[in-house]
């Protein structure tokens, strides 16, 4: 990671610069606002207390002059003795309606004047009106806020008051206010701009200052973890930079490096006036022959040795400022390597020539094509008369020839091997059969340069393979034939036998003597026997031919399973069988099969497990879903098990592995049967078996879409 220099001296002390400016600037200013406000406030409310009291004064004047007369004229109707009488009344019984009548005799005695009640008039301005006061306050009214300004007449026991609401009163220091705080703001934000712009324009200056920095540590940090050595001399051949590549190929440090010339570190003792030669001539004429392209010299280890490198070597600056930097990277591995294909490709070509196997090899860019001499054997020609790029071709089979002359001259398998088989020309009881393998070479750029292939006589391969395939053909058609003559054959034994079968079931209704019964069912049960083979029979033939009839559907297999247990259930009981069903916790196994070919071959192996187990063994079947998406199904007894040779006959047709020397029937078709209806369902079934412990049957089907799973089986008693 690169590191993260810190910020230079200057960079601080300016943002601390940044930051007194903009307490400097703005203090006063809000202290100069605020002074402004306070002041011009003052003036306002001075301004109208005066004024609100010099109207009250005055108003006080004018009611003492005018109410003078009328003093006496409500004085006279205040001691009209009904008057006094209402009015001396508790307030809950005073007589209202004659307090009304005398107000308004003495309203309509003076017309302009307005009367009305007060039974308790105050308030803390006419408190202090009554009390020969006379002041300015603020106080509440139903409008508003009022500034209100009050002023007795003493002669009259009234106050006179004046009124004000303190908005239109205080209008001109609000107004004074928004004046001065737009001002502020404007001047606060021209400032703040100002400082915005020179904060911005130091952090870009930090920033490309920062960059530069970076990219001299980034430059500093590729060249130390390059995996090439990188060196860098002055114009006096000084070696300024090593990088630790440039230690570990040449064996010299980097206190050890820098600071002496390069000559006397990794330059032969041959080479070195010409270096300094060409070094000189740079500097005067500007030409280099060796600057800005790849070349190959041999250089000097600190220990002495010398080895092989490849140099890239360029210039930078001019003049006494001149530098030369150079990539160098040890060949000393890719020589080898090339030496060691080189003598491989020697080796190749005795190994072709000893196998009878020829090759070419074309080169893409200028056509020519290299012939061997064991291709030339090959097509039984001399090998100067393969004399053009095309030489190959005019001995192939006609009805090759545009396929080889594709395979020979283009690059069509540039992303792999390419393979052809074609023929010689010839008699066609003599033809020959050759087979081709090439690949395409591209250079360093992924450009094809160059197309190698190899040809090999497989003409006894071929016609053995002809052989395999006509044999194929002929088994295939024997195959038909057998199908064929079986379902014929079969429509012909079952016609007949179907008539005995049901003769033989009219017989068993007749009242017959005991010997006669055990005649009757012997004749049955082989009949039974003998139709069964027959079915057996035909459905073997129609797996092979693939004329097999399903009907695959989803099938819950725990189902079918439960059903066959209950079909072998009997049976078992009668030889003391004990029957246990592994179940998973999850019953929902679901299966894509044919529901009856699933029976009939769970059926098959469930009924085996009956007939070739021990007596009073035990009989397990499982059902199990597996993590790939299977489901399996397996049935294992406990019999006496099979052999190995027994178990490579285990599916052959017919063979019962000697249970016909037993009591037991059967036909030896029904493991034959099961095993191709599960490959035909896109199942399988296998077997294993311990000799004195028993066999297992193991079905195994692909657990239908949606239902993956896997389960553990729980074993349940029946």
């Amino acid at each position: 990671m690169r590191r993260r220099h810190p910020q230079t001296g200057s960079q601080a002390r300016a943002r601390r610069l940044i930051a007194a400016l903009v307490v400097l600037c703005l203090a006063p200013l809000g202290l100069l606002t605020w002074f402004s406000l306070s002041l011009s406030a003052e003036a306002v409310r001075g301004q109208v207390d005066a004024r609100v009291q010099n109207t009250a004064s005055a108003s006080a004047v004018y009611v003492k002059e005018q109410m003078d007369g009328l003093a006496e004229l409500v004085d006279s109707y205040a001691r009209r003795p009904s008057m006094i009488r209402a009015m001396r009344q508790p307030g809950t019984r005073r007589n209202g309606a004659i307090i009304a009548f005398h107000l308004q005799e003495l309203q309509r005695a003076r017309k302009g004047i307005a009367v009305t009640f007060a039974t308790a008039p105050g308030g803390p301005l006419v408190d202090a009106a009554l009390q020969g006061r006379s002041g300015v306050g603020e106080r509440t009214t139903a409008a508003g806020r009022v500034v209100s300004a009050y002023e007795p007449v003493p002669s009259l026991g009234w106050t006179v008051t004046a009124d004000v609401a303190t908005g239109t009163a205080f209008a001109p220091i609000a107004e004074l206010r928004r004046t001065v705080l737009t001002i502020g703001a404007v001047l606060g934000l021209v400032l703040l701009a100002g400082l915005v712009l020179l904060a911005r324009a130091l952090r870009e200056r930090t920033r490309a200052e920062q960059r530069v920095v970076d990219g001299e540590e980034r430059t500093r940090e590729i060249l130390e973890a390059t995996a090439e050595a990188f060196i860098s001399i002055d114009a006096a051949g000084v070696v300024t930079i090593w990088n630790p590549r440039a230690t570990e190929t040449f064996g010299w440090a980097r206190d050890e490096a820098v600071g002496r010339p390069l000559t006397e570190l990794l330059i032969p003792e041959g080479s070195r006036e010409a270096h300094d030669r060409g070094r000189q001539r740079y500097l005067e004429t500007g030409e280099g022959p060796l600057l800005n392209r790849r070349v190959e010299v041999t250089a000097v280890h600190k220990d002495g040795h010398r080895f092989p490198v490849e140099l890239v070597i360029w210039p930078a600056g001019s003049g006494p400022e001149t530098v030369f930097n150079a990539f160098a990277h040890d060949i000393s591995e890719r020589r080898g390597n090339e030496e060691a294909v080189r003598a491989s490709n020697e080796r190749l070509g005795l190994a072709l020539d000893a196998s009878s196997m020829g090759y070419w090899d074309r080169d893409l860019v200028s056509g020519q094509v290299v012939w061997s001499e064991a291709l030339a054997g090959l097509l039984g020609v001399d090998h100067g008369s393969l004399d053009h790029d095309l030489a190959l071709v005019q001995h192939v089979h006609p009805q090759d020839r545009e396929a080889v002359t594709r395979w020979v001259s283009g690059p069509a398998g540039r992303g792999g091997p390419e393979e052809l088989q074609f023929r010689l020309d010839g008699p066609e009881e003599t033809t020959r059969w050759m087979s081709g393998r090439a690949r395409v070479y591209a250079d360093d750029n992924g450009q094809p340069v160059r197309k190698v292939g190899v040809v090999a006589d497989v003409t006894g391969r071929q016609r053995a393979e002809q052989a395999i395939e006509q044999a194929k053909l002929d088994a295939d058609r024997a195959n038909l034939a057998k199908s064929e003559f079986l379902s014929k054959m079969s429509h012909e034994l079952r016609t007949p036998l179907n008539a005995i079968l049901g003769f033989g079931q009219l017989l068993e209704l007749d009242d017959l003597t005991p010997e006669q019964s055990e005649s009757v069912h012997h004749m049955l049960r082989g009949g039974r026997h003998l139709l069964e083979l027959i079915n057996e029979v035909l459905d073997i033939s129609r797996i092979e031919s693939g004329n097999l009839s399903l009907s695959p559907e989803p099938v819950d297999l725990l189902e079918v399973v439960k059903d066959i247990v209950d079909l072998i259930r009997p049976l078992a009981a009668e030889r003391q069988l004990t029957i246990q069903v592994l179940a998973p916790p999850d019953p929902d196994l679901t299966v894509q099969a044919d529901r009856q070919r699933l029976k009939q071959v769970l059926l098959n192996l469930a009924s085996n497990a009956v007939k070739y187990n021990r007596h009073a063994g035990t009989i397990r079947v499982a059902c199990q879903a597996t993590p790939d998406g299977r489901v399996v199904v397996a049935v294992q007894d406990t019999g006496p098990g099979l052999s190995a040779d027994k178990m490579a006959r285990l599916f052959n047709p017919f063979d019962r592995l000697g249970a016909e020397e037993t009591q037991v029937q059967g036909t030896g078709m029904g493991l034959a049967l099961s095993k191709g209806l599960m490959e035909a369902m896109g199942g399988d079934l296998t077997a294993e078996s311990v000799e004195g412990k028993g066999t297992t049957f193991t079905v195994e089907l692909a657990e239908l879409a949606g239902q993956p799973g896997s389960r553990s089986g729980v074993p349940s008693r029946s």
